[in-house]
Parts: structure tokens; sequence; C-alpha cells
């Protein structure tokens, strides 16, 4: 194994950059489809909706914001490393697609998600703006959430032409 590692310098950081990837992206793609998150959608109350949505939230906030900018960055970095034009190409692709998470989330997902604490703050007095803000905040998710698999992708095909 370590005389792989010698031949493909690429090898190494691609392989971490894969593994901070899939965190971002499976465990966002397994609170999307079956976990938290069709959970919260099954409350029985708005606000316990509302309530389940921020907790998320504030609980994958620090862990899926470092996974994203770490798999950027070795993916920057196999790049630089790679020995090809194509492999090049696509570990650019993956790091563009993870450092996008970052914007993605500032432009699309802030204002929802400073709607949902104010919301929640507020005791959801208006059950309806509630359901649509969750609503919302699920598509945008799901938008993030093809970030990562577009990164974890090109990873992968990259890992196989290496």
């Amino acid at each position: 194994m370590a005389s792989y590692f010698s031949q493909q310098p690429a090898a190494f950081p691609l392989l971490a950059a894969i593994a901070a990837n899939s965190y971002f992206f499976y465990g966002n793609l397994g609170a999307l489809t079956t976990g938290v998150i069709p959970y919260v959608r099954n409350q029985s109350s708005p606000q316990e909706e509302v309530k389940g949505t921020n907790w998320f939230i504030e609980k994958g906030k620090a862990t899926f914001f470092a996974s994203s900018v770490l798999s950027s960055a070795l993916f920057g970095y196999t790049a630089y490393l790679a020995p090809t034009a194509r492999i090049q190409n696509l570990v650019t692709v993956a790091a563009v697609s993870a450092l996008m998470i970052g914007p993605y989330t500032a432009v699309f997902m802030l204002p929802t998600n400073g709607e949902l604490a104010q919301i929640e703050a507020d005791g959801t007095r208006d059950e309806e703006k509630a359901l649509a803000r969750t609503k919302t905040w699920r598509a945008q998710h799901a938008g993030r959430v093809l970030l990562g698999a577009v990164g974890w992708v090109a990873g992968i095909v990259a890992l196989e032409m290496l």
C-alpha cells in the first residue's frame, strides 16, 4: 500500500477529500431522506416541525461546514498533484462544488434559517407561514445536498482514473 501512495502522490489527499465530502453528502442525504428531516416533517404541530428543523440546523452547521471546507481544500490540493489534465479537471469540479456549499448556504438558506429561528422564538403564531418556511428550507437543503453529490461523484471518478 505504501508503494501505491509513493507512486500516486495524489491518491492520499483524494481519498481524504472523498471521505470529508462523504460525511457532508451522505450525512445530509440520510437526514433528508430517512432521518431527522422526514421525522420532523411528520410532527404533530407546525411548532414542533420548526423546532426540529432548527435543532438540525444548529447540530449540523459546524460539522457540515467544516467537512465542506476540508474536502474543498483537499480536492484543490489533489488538483495540484494530479498526474493528468482529466483528473485535474474532475477534482477541480469537486473542489468548486464543495466550496460553493458555503456561499449557497449564505445566499439561499441563511435568510430562511433566520426566519425559522424567529418563528420558533415567537411561538409559531402563524402556522401556515411556519409550514411554508420549513418546506422552503427542505427544498433549499436538497439543492445543497446536490452540491455534495457533484463533488462526491467527481471525486470517485477521479479516483478510478488515478
